[in-house]
């Protein structure tokens, strides 16, 4: 039986707040070579999630004066009922001064996942050892990635940089405010705990000659089944089904 996945990126900061100019575009050219995320000119702003899953990394990667790093960061996956073979998609906010979710949680679209910073940075760095006040201080943006890999990644024994750069995508070209869809195959066990969570109405009219089930989860129909041509129609939101199969790793 095969599962639909369907996504719609939005912005992780306020429209207002722009992606630095000058470098902060996805692509730029680093010392280190092409950036692999775009930075948004946001100092101490609402940081939210992009899209509903669940928080596969929320830690600090410690950094140096001489050396950036991630700082405060978190990585949401957005696919976490797809299998590790298959294709996930998640995204990554660093450099938070605060983060409100922890690895393990399910989110929705629009959560909270802290509060943008400087973390990590080398100027959060010289700014602790100068006690340079932290509104005084340099630094601050929001670095957000996208990371679509062709398979699922062990957040719990590795680093997303340890994913090959091509799996880095241009947010802002092909996924912030664009829908995608990805298609899996359930496992037995899934569809055994959807068919668990579902109500079921009989809808049987003789005259007509209709034999269908309807198919609700909490009060709400999310379609249908139909005896005689043996097809099921159902239609579950990323958050309904990261629900349904929250426990599933």
């Amino acid at each position: 039986m095969p599962g639909t996945i369907k996504l719609v990126f939005t912005r992780p900061v306020d429209d207002r707040i722009p992606i630095i100019p000058g470098g902060g575009e996805y692509g730029a050219s680093r010392p280190y070579g092409s950036h692999i995320g775009v930075d948004f000119s946001a100092r101490r702003e609402n940081v939210r999630t992009v899209e509903g899953g669940r928080v596969v990394y929320s830690d600090n990667r410690a950094g140096s004066e001489n050396k950036a790093n991630y700082g405060n960061v978190v990585v949401i996956d957005h696919t976490p009922i797809a299998g590790k073979d298959q294709r996930h998609i998640y995204s990554l906010y660093a450099h938070l001064d605060s983060v409100s979710i922890s690895s393990g949680e399910n989110v929705e679209k629009g959560s909270m996942v802290g509060i943008s910073g400087n973390t990590g940075t080398r100027q959060y760095y010289e700014g602790a050892r100068k006690g340079i006040p932290k509104s005084r201080q340099r630094g601050y943006h929001l670095h957000f990635e996208i990371i679509d890999s062709p398979k699922g990644f062990d957040f719990n024994g590795g680093w997303p940089g340890d994913l090959s750069p091509g799996d880095r995508k241009d947010p802002m070209k092909d996924y912030v405010g664009q829908k995608v869809i990805i298609e899996y195959e359930l496992t037995e066990e899934e569809i055994g705990k959807i068919h668990d969570s579902l109500d079921i109405e009989p809808i049987i009219d003789f005259e007509r000659g209709i034999c269908r089930f309807d198919l609700y989860l909490d009060g709400k129909k999310v379609g249908f089944f139909d005896k005689q041509k043996n097809e099921v129609n159902a239609s579950l939101t990323p958050e309904e089904l990261n629900r349904i199969l929250g426990n599933h790793a």
